[in-house]
């Protein structure tokens, strides 16, 4: 499988204690349809590091019509 992400958006600051990362994101495998979308990623630092506080990603699908 191979994944990439594109189009990163950070927003924070130098002092925040939280960040959200807009993406696209892509999926490939070599025996799979490829799979892409969208995503947000809410991180919130607290005593262990950095943590995933809400992710919301979406799978971005083609109608195709026969």
């Amino acid at each position: 499988m191979k994944a990439v992400l594109a189009g990163l958006l950070v927003t924070g600051c130098a002092t925040a204690t939280a960040v959200s990362v807009a993406a696209r994101w892509r999926l490939t495998w070599p025996d799979k349809p490829e799979a892409s979308g969208q995503t947000v990623v809410v991180f919130v630092h607290g005593s262990q590091g950095w943590q995933i506080a809400h992710d919301a990603s979406m799978e971005w699908r083609t109608s195709r019509r026969t």
